[in-house]
């Protein structure tokens, strides 16, 4: 097998008029500096042992590093245009350097060593937010991320949802497999039209009768005993309310005539 180590500039006449770029199952990739000559603006690295990110490609606006067995992320900081950025999938613990990476709008994270959050708070203009699989117990720096529309967050340590209470524009919020008991922050979430949190240790849904606009609802492996908070809930398709402690769940839905699937 031939692998990547650098690139001919005799081969630029040909890379010139390509904005993206997948060098991905390269053995001996170690950094990626010499493309900058290249007028690349979409790099994707999947299934290397990559190394570092020793020099910034000016143009890159999304980089994507997956399943690498990437852990440093020293130079990150220099690639301030970049609008899309996954390293999802691989050994990273740290992520001070990406602090200032303030043009991000979407940032995918999940399948990490992850338990700190606070580099993420000055990230304001993220909408999209994917931490799914780390070692999370506080997401308090996530408070300051008011224009989120999508965050995922299951399979953590999760407890205390309060700093989610101002992310009003939120759409989607998977929270499922976590140790969340008290909803009460999410009751001004009115946009939310798919909610997860399934696997936890919630008792009472009060908390959700107010969010009119969710199409699906996954409530499953809890411990709920009563399911009328959900009776305004007109526009659920999908409702997931299996593995609990309910008795009857049939007079309090009745009235949800786009409900499809009630489990």
């Amino acid at each position: 097998m031939d692998y990547i180590y650098d690139v001919d500039p005799e081969l630029q006449v040909f890379l010139e008029p390509y904005v993206q770029l997948d060098i991905s199952d390269n053995d001996h990739l170690e950094e990626i500096g010499f493309l900058n000559e290249f007028k690349v603006h979409r790099l994707y690295i999947f299934n290397c042992n990559f190394v570092k990110l020793a020099q910034t490609i000016d143009d890159l606006e999304s980089l994507e590093i997956i399943k690498s067995s990437f852990e440093n992320l020293d130079g990150i900081q220099n690639f301030t245009k970049l609008r899309w950025l996954g390293l999802q999938q691989n050994k990273i613990f740290n992520i001070d350097k990406l602090k200032d990476l303030i043009c991000l709008n979407n940032l995918y994270l999940y399948e990490n060593q992850i338990s700190n959050l606070a580099p993420l708070k000055n990230l304001i203009n993220l909408t999209q937010l994917q931490l799914q699989q780390n070692k999370i117990q506080n997401i308090e720096p996530l408070a300051s991320l008011i224009n989120l529309t999508g965050l995922l967050l299951q399979q953590n340590k999760i407890y205390n949802l309060e700093p989610l209470a101002s992310l009003t524009n939120l759409a989607c919020l998977d929270l499922h497999f976590n140790l969340i008991s008290n909803l009460e922050p999410l009751s001004n979430l009115v946009n939310l039209i798919e909610l997860y949190l399934q696997e936890n240790k919630i008792t009472e849904i009060n908390a959700l009768s107010g969010l009119v606009n969710l199409e699906a609802l996954y409530l499953n492996d809890n411990t709920i005993y009563v399911v009328e908070p959900l009776t305004g809930l007109t526009n659920l398709v999908v409702l997931r309310l299996d593995i609990n402690e309910i008795t009857d769940v049939e007079p309090p839905l009745s009235s949800g005539q786009n409900l499809m699937c009630v489990i």
